[in-house]
């Protein structure tokens, strides 16, 4: 471990533990490491497309993915893990997983993740702010919604939605009682805006549902445009 990493092990601080979860803070940023099941340790920022999985900590096993049981260190009764058990017993406090005991090389597997990943959370957030401006705080996590329209050839209403995710692009759908979905040829029950917005944010969906993060300035540029522009 370089001195510069040992050195970043006392800035992080734990804020919360559990069985199978602690949650470190560091410069503004909370970052969980958590045990998924099967004993699989998993490192992520609470914006969850940033996460990554590691190789399986026996002392984490819990049977479930072990269909004859060989390995289960989780104790039902105690709701927690057989290496905890000694301490919750005396203090009724649990330690849950650690760098130290979770990674080969501890914590540089913990500031390996983090400085890979924090540009692009930045960014993000970065994006998501301004989108949110953008929607007088309807997004991302929000959605917009077109006027109600009568769609007379299916003897219903529909109106059209577009999902501004926290999580990244979606195309624009379609919701009325009779259909749910994508639709597109129902596009011309709705002002232009409708048409250049499935026209933009469509494609993009279709090319692997991209995070914030990974459009280009440009197509940026061109989500913002869009957006600025919505009318109803």
């Amino acid at each position: 471990m370089t001195e510069a990493i040992r050195n970043q092990v006392w800035e992080a601080t734990q804020i919360s533990t559990s069985s199978c979860e602690t949650v470190y803070t560091f410069n503004g940023y909370e970052i969980r490491l958590w045990i998924m099941t099967g004993g699989i340790p998993c490192l992520s920022f609470n914006y969850w497309p940033f996460q990554e999985r590691y190789p399986v900590v026996e002392k984490y096993c819990d049977g479930e993915w072990d269909q004859n049981k060989l390995v289960n260190h989780w104790n039902r009764d105690l709701r927690c893990f057989d290496h905890q058990m000694e301490n919750k017993l005396a203090t009724g406090k649990i330690q849950g997983p650690t760098p130290e005991d979770c990674f080969a090389d501890g914590w540089a597997t913990f500031w390996n993740f983090y400085h890979s990943n924090i540009r692009k959370v930045e960014l993000c957030n970065k994006r998501m702010k301004i989108i949110s401006d953008f929607t007088n705080g309807n997004g991302p996590g929000g959605v917009l919604k077109s006027k109600r329209a009568h769609d007379k050839e299916e003897h219903t209403y529909v109106h059209a939605e577009l999902r501004l995710n926290g999580t990244g692009i979606s195309p624009v759908i379609y919701v009325s009682s009779h259909y749910v979905g994508r639709c597109e040829e129902k596009v011309v029950l709705f002002n232009s805006w409708w048409k250049k917005a499935q026209d933009l944010f469509n494609p993009i969906f279709d090319n692997g549902w991209p995070c914030w993060y990974k459009l280009s300035e440009e197509q940026f540029t061109q989500v913002t445009d869009i957006l600025s522009e919505f009318e109803a």
